[in-house]
């Protein structure tokens, strides 16, 4: 038996209340950007995730202020098209909650909340350099629905602390455990309780590279052809959307075989 909501009869505070609770645990993004005059900003968002890797992209939503007006996230990413995607973990969880105080236009919540900043290499937005994960990226797409901006981005360079990740192999280390995003307020979760699950031998390789078996089979007879494929190619449309320039290859985003947490 199970109790009903009423979900589009009710968007905004109610909507919030419950889907903030019930879709956990998230991501938490926080984002760092510039204004036109190249003053700094940085917020949290945990309506946010990668959501493809061929090419990378990830997708975060700010809503507007109480009075309508867009955040400093929204009005700097659509005036420079440029951001840093930032994971935190739990030391830097308190400096995370202190960024999405509302501070005035130009005011930085990066100094407020005692953090320390470096140049990035491919965009003009800072890292932050206390976190472990910082993910340089550049405007791809943007959609309103309603009170919801929707940002989508593609990722460009990735900065992970030594030892997090392995460099020949891209593997990250299980000892990564960024913190996520519980039921509103003030509800947080670590990822550091994990276990592992079993996975069938017939979906490994579909784990592995993000496709079914079937869509990865091959004829039983003839030779095998090793063929290149082209690397996908977005360009803007008027508006600003994108057309994809070649067919995209989904991969995984999980942190490995069988890896879960609670």
């Amino acid at each position: 038996m199970s109790v009903r909501f009423d979900v589009a009869a009710h968007p905004g505070a109610l909507a919030y209340r419950l889907l903030a609770g019930l879709v956990v645990p998230r991501p938490i993004a926080l984002v760092t950007t510039v204004d036109a005059a190249g003053r700094p900003n940085a917020a949290p968002f945990s309506f946010f995730n990668v959501l493809g890797t061929e090419p990378p992209i990830a997708g975060f939503a700010p809503a507007d202020r109480d009075d309508g007006t867009p955040k400093d996230t929204t009005a700097n990413l659509l005036a420079t098209r440029e951001c840093v995607i930032h994971l935190c973990d739990e030391p830097l969880a308190a400096r995370m909650v202190e960024c999405a105080r509302g501070l005035p236009p130009g005011e930085s919540e990066i100094a407020r909340a005692g953090l320390t900043t470096r140049a990035a290499e491919r965009v003009r937005p800072p890292i932050l350099a206390e976190c472990p994960v910082a993910l340089e990226c550049r405007f791809l797409d943007h959609r309103r629905y309603g009170e919801n901006h929707l940002f989508v981005v593609e990722i460009l360079l990735a900065h992970v602390r030594d030892g997090l990740a392995d460099p020949a192999t891209w593997k990250v280390d299980p000892a990564y455990a960024p913190v996520g995003r519980m039921h509103s307020p003030d509800g947080y979760v670590r990822t550091t309780d994990r276990f592992r699950h079993r996975v069938p031998a017939g979906l490994i390789r579909a784990l592995s590279t993000g496709a079914s078996p079937r869509s990865r089979s091959r004829p039983a007879a003839g030779p095998r052809r090793r063929t290149s494929r082209p690397r996908p190619r977005l360009r803007p449309e008027p508006g600003g959307a994108v057309a994809r320039g070649a067919a995209a290859y989904p991969r995984p985003c999980s942190g490995g075989l069988g890896g879960w947490c609670r």
